[in-house]
């Protein structure tokens, strides 16, 4: 793969590690990662002058979240620069993270993503569930595809930390309307008893959401509230401080927050995830709520508050992990980037 120019959409992403991760992995195989400016997103970055690519044409431009090009662009100019990257010979590939943008603003709506799948030369899904259930509702999605499941997170050390009465559960990540934090929330402080408590840590994204996650952490002593950007040393940091993680959405495409949280031996309470078995054993110590209900949840936690998980399952040890190593998935990228370049 020596010499293949890659270039990523967002280029750089502080909110996660994942494009980090991928842009070094693809390097250490030989690629030149490309970071003419064009689209990052990183907190507190304000939109500039990003009309254009400057630099080497890219023989692959890998799509994570095409509607950050479209709301630093505009929806027309976005997909007129991917159309004329493509009629220079680039190949586009695209990550389906999202089966549908988290929500609707002025640009990179349902009908730009519509428009970048039909451009779009190779699609990467994290399973094949995950691919069937995309392919129902995105249809001009391209027919070469990669099942590749989320990588595990190099930096994270296995089961370390915990809570001192084994009862803390944590929800983490942007807090945007869609995780549903807040109603959450709410639930817990409804049916929390003893030593249970909820720690809360994200970037606002949603002014509301933060408005009423403040209230409740000022009037339950059970609920502590930590708002702003948590970057991956913290965050590991703050995950030590839990036993349980909750993602209160009513769907799981892929969330690097559940692969963390799985990775240092967290249980998970959460709807069941899309292409579960690529998870392993772990599964078996989460409590799955389907359909979610936040009042169901909390008190299906409390249940399983009571029951000891049925052996350390650490990502090093017995009924570890099933995800792959960034090594492998920058392997299986590389492999389908060609196919895609011969095709």
């Amino acid at each position: 793969m020596t010499g293949l120019r890659v270039l990523q959409i967002p280029e750089t992403c502080g909110w996660n590690d994942y494009v980090a991760l991928q842009e070094s992995h693809l390097a250490a195989q030989g690629a030149v990662v490309l970071r003419p400016g064009l689209c990052r997103d990183e907190p507190g970055l304000a939109p500039g002058d990003f009309s254009h690519l400057v630099g080497p044409v890219p023989d692959i431009v890998h799509l994570h979240w095409p509607e950050m090009l479209a709301r630093l662009l505009g929806d027309a100019e976005a997909v007129a620069l991917l159309r004329e990257l493509a009629a220079r010979g680039t190949r586009l590939v695209q990550t389906v993270h999202d089966l549908a943008p988290h929500e609707e603003g002025t640009h990179g709506n349902v009908s730009f993503i519509d428009e970048v799948d039909s451009l779009t030369h190779g699609a990467h899904f994290f399973t094949k569930e995950h691919e069937l259930a995309a392919r129902r509702i995105r249809r001009r999605l391209p027919g070469p595809a990669l099942h590749l499941p989320h990588p595990r997170y190099p930096q994270l050390v296995p089961g370390r930390g915990g809570s001192r009465h084994g009862a803390t559960i944590g929800c983490f990540g942007r807090l945007r309307p869609y995780k549903r934090t807040a109603p959450f929330a709410q639930a817990f402080v409804r049916h929390a008893t003893g030593e249970q408590r909820l720690l809360i840590a994200g970037y606002p994204d949603d002014s509301a959401t933060h408005h009423t996650l403040t209230e409740i952490a000022a009037a339950h002593d059970r609920v502590r509230y930590l708002p702003g950007f948590h970057p991956g040393s913290e965050f590991g940091r703050l995950l030590e401080q839990v036993d349980w993680v909750a993602l209160p959405y009513q769907r799981v495409w892929s969330s690097g927050v559940l692969v963390a949280a799985a990775q240092q031996g967290r249980r998970i309470l959460s709807p069941p995830p899309v292409g579960a078995d690529a998870y392993g054993p772990v599964l078996d110590d989460w409590r799955i709520i389907e359909p979610w209900d936040d009042d169901v949840a909390v008190l299906r936690w409390q249940e399983a508050l009571a029951i000891p998980p049925e052996g350390h399952r650490a990502a090093s040890g017995p009924g570890a992990l099933t995800l792959p190593q960034w090594d492998e998935a920058a392997d299986a990228l590389t492999d389908f980037y060609h196919r895609i370049l011969a095709a």
